[in-house]
């Protein structure tokens, strides 16, 4: 059985933030949380169908019965790094394709239990290789990745900005018809009140006209100890500040614990925004049996969304921030250098220390 959420390595989460369909980096001992839509749960859904404007505010995305995602327009809060004394900003990225990104591997479910699944990777098989600007999705099948494409003149409302203005006016960029503002632009952080409503309109390319409505997010505090426990046989506790009373939001949560070893499993947990979150035992012990390879991480999203629906399937807005926590496993040693690990171990390929 092939999981309902999608690897958030890919996003959302949605580091690696432009849910498969543009790309940033992480830091090396964090995990990408890619995929943000496809895995949120909005709240009512109204939207359209192909070939007609349509409009949603909640959401479609990660609605198991809901059209696939084919674009997606990303207002992301980034926090401040201390590390680099870089100051948080806000910042919009925009694609649309003619269809689903295609996932070269695919992700299965093992077991799920309280808003969260465990799952591991297949790599599917394709003989002959599939030629450039193909990917395997299935064995033996070949397909076409999808091509962006315009869909006239974006205009973003609902955010606050230097200098000020109540409307930022993009049109796409060639090739890769990608939508940002302009650079003389700066989005505040945060860019909106929590609740309040940030809109998108297309004005129509290649596709009929959009709106899209999600609302804004609290930026996302992480509480509890700092790495967090994480031991086999026994459950995990997350903590975080909760969304405010006007928050429509919901978070993701991703722990990844074999990132530098090649990916062998990952727990992904979509819940309301109550502020904790506990991950089942069973899904913790069976994710370590996976694997485990130098610097394990959870990633946590703080998500609103909307979503509409064009011919080729569904496009969302995505209102989010990502926070990573590194985590603590007994006996797991992480290392970028032999300097780091204890006398007599080495640091090993998949950054673990070992003798």
């Amino acid at each position: 059985m092939t999981a309902s959420f999608s690897h958030l390595s890919s996003l959302v989460l949605l580091g690696g933030m432009l849910v498969a369909f543009g790309t940033s980096c992480s830091s090396d001992n964090q995990v990408p949380a890619g995929s943000e839509g496809s895995g949120a749960t909005g709240g009512t859904t109204g939207g359209g169908t192909g070939g007609s404007s349509a409009s949603t505010s909640g959401g479609n995305a990660g609605n198991a019965t809901a059209p696939p995602a084919v674009g997606n327009f990303t207002v992301r809060l980034v926090p401040p790094d201390p590390s680099t004394s870089t100051p948080a900003y806000t910042t919009f990225l925009g694609v649309v394709k003619d269809g689903p990104p295609n996932e070269g591997v695919l992700w299965e479910l093992v077991s799920e239990l309280g808003g969260c699944q465990l799952v591991k990777p297949r790599i599917p098989f394709c003989e002959p290789p599939c030629a450039t600007g193909q990917t395997c999705v299935a064995d033996g099948v070949c397909r076409p990745d999808p091509a962006p494409h315009s869909v006239g003149t974006v205009t973003l409302k609902g955010l606050t900005t230097s200098p000020a203005s109540t409307e930022i006016v993009m049109n796409p960029v060639a090739p890769g018809f990608a939508y940002q503002p302009a650079a003389s632009v700066n989005i505040d952080y945060p860019p909106a009140s929590e609740g309040a409503e940030i809109a998108v309109s297309t004005s129509g390319g290649d596709y009929p006209a959009l709106q899209l409505k999600a609302t804004g997010i609290v930026p996302l505090q992480l509480l509890g100890p700092d790495p967090v426990p994480m031991q086999s046989g026994q459950s995990m506790a997350l903590s975080w500040t909760a969304k405010g009373s006007a928050g429509k939001s919901r978070i993701q949560v991703k722990v990844e614990i074999s990132h530098h070893g090649g990916a062998k499993g990952a727990i992904n947990c979509d819940v309301e925004d109550t502020g904790s979150l506990s991950v089942a035992g069973s899904l913790v012990t069976g994710l370590i049996d996976l694997g485990v390879a130098g610097f394990p991480t959870v990633t946590f999203n703080r998500m609103s969304t909307g979503s509409a629906d064009i011919a080729p399937g569904r496009v969302d807005l995505l209102v989010v921030q990502s926070v990573a926590r590194p985590l603590s496993i007994p006996g797991v040693v992480s290392c970028n250098t032999n300097a780091d690990c204890p006398s007599g171990q080495t640091c090993t390929s998949t950054r673990l220390c070992g003798g």
